[in-house]
């Protein structure tokens, strides 16, 4: 993570299923728990290579907290296989959204 003008930058790397969801949710709402009231957390998925429902979920929760919370998660790079999961699930939409 790093800090940016309004918010902050994440990068996932990898495979974000059961065994990294837990620690990516937590990581996420740490960066959000540090954004101020109308702050961004921009994410890079672009580097992501494979993910599952858990790992959906984890992103949808912390995009959830986001909201209540008055702060943004939004995705800013995907990989072709993100990018294909937010797709058919209709997810994408949701990440795009700024408050």
């Amino acid at each position: 993570m790093r800090a940016t003008q309004g918010g902050t930058a994440a990068t996932i790397r990898g495979e974000l299923d059961l065994d990294s969801a837990t620690y990516v949710r937590t990581t996420l709402l740490q960066a959000l728990e540090e954004c101020v009231a109308g702050g961004v957390v921009t994410l890079d998925l672009s580097q992501v290579t494979f993910c599952d429902s858990t790992g959906l979920n984890a992103l949808l929760r912390a995009r959830r907290w986001a909201l209540e919370e008055h702060r943004a998660l939004i995705i800013n790079s995907t990989s072709p296989q993100m990018a294909r999961l937010l797709d058919m699930t209709g997810a994408a939409p949701f990440f795009a959204e700024k408050i």
